[in-house]
């Protein structure tokens, strides 16, 4: 696995008061993403100058599991200390196997490192419908954590949240999760506008500071969207384990040259896409549907002929509706990784039905993304770690061959009304 060396160079330090009660002060630090990394190491080391040299110290404070590429920490584990020195921090990745892909990071002194929180509150870490890419009608909620909690609830609202500052629920709420790790994926629709926050919980249940500030989604059908997705996880988002689908560099459709409404839900079958095709795609009066579907059917003992016949009824409801359907060849998977991570056992024949059904979808109108991957028994571990989930590499892939040829498709569609 290539080694990427991480340099940090982008930070925020922040205080909080939290609502009516004294939280503790909050540090933030962020660091540039290593897109092999699944988790970091995080520390906090004094730094002296010895005879012109550096010389590291002992931690102050470590933290050898960090999601992603952000910490907060309490303020106080940098203000008591009264040692030599100068506090800088540092960080390493850590791959999917808790083995280190770097080395720690050259130290930066905290006080370069960081501006104050605005309150102590889970920081929100995506932002959607900022680029191409960046729109899923099934959103990810995804957070940095915060010291003290245990668990975490994330509130979906139909309008902006009328106590911002507060720790209780919104009058606003319309659906509601609580999570152990910082993300959430939404396993409802969210049509038109909503809002979405977090808060931490105790081991009670109990606040933990203040609701994050309140982050806006917009998925409007009136935005007239030309081109919609439809798929599972692998057209959905994410990789690596630990990126979820608002992390968009593991998304193809963040490198598309054109924009999208994702339509993806995660864990989807064929079947599932056909049945919730009405009330999630028609809506947005696409013109163009990419579908990629099968994968999970087919690596839990499904057939090609099922899978075949639910894209045939996909297409039909296309046309139906005039929407030019594009189905999408599905690219390899690894087996011994999918049970090594997930311990799920993969049908024994499922490469014959990858197969069947690529090479059913090569006859119809389509795009084929599995190619870039057609040499490979497996997919190698470098572009899907986990065995299933394709990574950013493959990711930027798929995006590359869908760009090449979506236009051809596009312009073959229109001579065809031409001469109709």
């Amino acid at each position: 696995m290539k080694r990427i060396f991480i340099s940090l160079f982008f930070f925020a330090f922040m205080w909080t008061a939290a609502g009516a009660d004294a939280s503790p002060e909050l540090l933030f630090v962020r660091w540039p993403a290593n897109p092999d990394a699944v988790w970091y190491s995080f520390r906090i080391v004094p730094v002296t100058q010895h005879f012109g040299r550096k010389e590291m110290r002992p931690p102050i404070y470590e933290d050898g599991h960090v999601f992603r590429d952000s910490v907060m920490i309490e303020k106080e584990i940098t203000d008591s200390y009264n040692g030599p020195g100068i506090l800088c921090c540092q960080v390493k990745a850590i791959g999917l196997d808790g083995q280190s892909i770097s080395a720690y990071s050259a130290p930066v002194p905290m006080e370069k490192a960081a501006q104050e929180m605005e309150r102590y509150a889970p920081k929100i870490r995506v932002k959607y419908h900022e680029q191409n890419g960046t729109v899923l009608l099934y959103p990810a909620y995804s957070f940095v954590k915060i010291p003290h909690a245990v668990s975490y609830e994330v509130e979906i609202t139909d309008e902006e949240p009328e106590n911002p500052d507060g720790c209780e629920p919104s009058v606003h709420r319309i659906s509601q999760g609580v999570v152990t790790i910082p993300e959430l994926f939404d396993e409802s629709p969210r049509q038109g506008t909503v809002w979405w926050r977090v808060r931490g919980l105790d081991e009670n249940g109990g606040p933990v500071g203040v609701w994050s500030e309140a982050e806006k989604i917009v998925n409007d059908p009136a935005e007239n969207w030309e081109t919609g997705i439809l798929g599972d996880s692998i057209s959905h988002g994410g990789g690596r384990m630990s990126y979820s689908p608002a992390d968009w560099p593991y998304n193809y459709a963040y490198y598309l040259d054109f924009p999208t409404i994702n339509m993806s839900r995660s864990g989807d079958k064929t079947d599932d896409l056909l049945r919730r095709f009405d009330a999630d795609v028609l809506p947005f009066h696409v013109r163009y549907l990419l579908i990629m579907g099968g994968t999970n059917n087919l690596r839990c003992g499904g057939t090609a002929e099922e899978v075949i016949s639910d894209l045939e009824a996909l297409q039909e409801k296309c046309r139906a509706n005039d929407i030019k359907p594009v189905l999408l060849t599905i690219p390899p998977i690894a087996p011994d990784r999918i049970w090594k991570y997930y311990h799920q056992p993969t049908a024994e024949n499922w490469k014959a039905e990858f197969d069947k059904v690529n090479g059913w979808i090569r006859t119809q109108t389509h795009i084929d993304t599995a190619a870039p991957f057609a040499m490979y028994e497996d997919m190698p571990e470098n572009l899907a770690a986990d065995g299933l989930h394709p990574d950013k590499e493959a990711k930027e892939k798929m995006g590359k061959i869908i760009n090449e040829k979506f236009p051809e498709i596009r312009k073959k569609i229109s001579e065809t009304k031409i001469q109709k």
